[in-house]
């Protein structure tokens, strides 16, 4: 392993992690994003109950319905992007090598 991919790769772990402690104070009530998650949640609430005519524990449970749908979608997004980006570098360290 090259001291380059070596580097980045504890950069990532590091990032990992941070994001890690991050979302554990969050979830903890240690940060001072109550108001914007609560902002974030009330979206789906809104989505699933245009016009206010169902019971709050049925809106709730569509709400984390929707929530749940919209983060695995990001998720997907996510996985697509990264594997575009995996692929674009594995057909570009070849041509890197022969250069060397």
């Amino acid at each position: 392993m090259t001291k380059s991919r070596a580097s980045s790769r504890l950069s990532l772990n590091w990032y990992r992690d941070a994001r890690v402690v991050a979302l554990t104070d969050a979830v903890q009530g240690h940060t001072n994003a109550k108001a914007g998650v609560d902002v974030l949640l009330s979206r789906f609430e809104r989505q699933v109950n245009r016009e206010s005519i169902l019971a709050p524990d049925e809106r709730t449970r569509r709400a984390a319905h929707a929530r749940r749908a919209y983060m695995t979608t990001l998720a997907l997004k996510a996985s697509r992007g990264a594997e575009k980006r995996r692929a674009a570098r594995a057909a570009q360290e070849p041509a890197d090598a022969g250069k060397k």
